[in-house]
């Protein structure tokens, strides 16, 4: 959303002492070229998913990544495309 001012309920933020941080995604040019390489073969991007974890399960995703533990990429599927029992590392 560069470009665009937001409006924030200032007196709320800082009563309750919350914090808002930015960061930075990807620009439109890195994401297209990130996947013209994906594309030619040069990255095998399916490989760096170590878990699918089924919709129903998404807490014990977010344990996953919170954690740090053995987890690169953890994906997020529907219940209905997950296999039973498929929850867990690749």
């Amino acid at each position: 959303m560069p470009g665009e001012d937001i409006r924030l309920p200032s007196a709320g933020f800082w009563r309750d002492e919350i914090a808002v941080q930015f960061s930075y995604g990807a620009a439109p040019d890195d994401l297209r070229r990130a996947l013209e390489v994906i594309g030619e073969g040069g990255i095998k991007a399916g490989r760096m998913i170590t878990h699918r974890i089924a919709l129903s399960d998404i807490q014990k995703g977010f344990a996953l990544v919170a954690g740090a533990g053995d987890s690169m990429k953890v994906v997020i599927v529907p219940d209905r495309l997950c296999r039973p029992g498929a929850s867990g590392p690749v």
